[in-house]
């Protein structure tokens, strides 16, 4: 439903991975030159379609939590109600989700900027910034991912 949501606003993919990420993107009906400003909104549009909330890498084994919608909580924005995830586990998955993404030598400003936003907001809350201790079965590796990704 998706995928065809974001096809009906003119969103294409090549293929559909219906078990991971798939990219979709619109058409690119302009070719960028040397002369195009980076910081103006940019004409072609991507979106990347998650359907779990962790990929497997299959060269490092990162255990991601298996409890998430268990400790969904409900959620209220502009009256409309929903279960999100829990802060702790949205702080984790969006840290993880990017560092997976360093992999592929790119990651979106934005991610850090939310990342950055979550630790200034709560700040006083350790349990949040202190990570892979309950959530994930290997906590140095997560310890080292955190610092790579909020270091950054």
């Amino acid at each position: 439903m998706a995928a065809e949501a974001l096809q009906s606003c003119g969103y294409s993919t090549s293929q559909l991975n219906e078990s991971g990420e798939t990219c979709f993107t619109t058409p690119l009906q302009h070719i960028p030159s040397r002369h195009d400003d980076l910081y103006v909104r940019q004409r072609h549009r991507q979106v990347d379609l998650h359907t779990s909330l962790w990929e497997d890498c299959p060269w490092l084994l990162v255990e991601s939590p298996q409890d998430c919608l268990k400790k969904a909580q409900r959620q209220c924005v502009n009256g409309v109600e929903f279960l999100s995830l829990s802060l702790e586990d949205k702080f984790l998955l969006q840290v993880l989700h990017a560092f997976r993404h360093s992999f592929r030598s790119w990651v979106r400003v934005s991610w850090l900027l939310e990342i950055s936003n979550c630790i200034a907001n709560h700040q006083q809350d350790e349990s949040l910034l202190v990570p892979g201790d309950r959530r994930t079965s290997n906590a140095r590796l997560a310890k080292s991912i955190f610092a790579f990704i909020v270091g950054w």
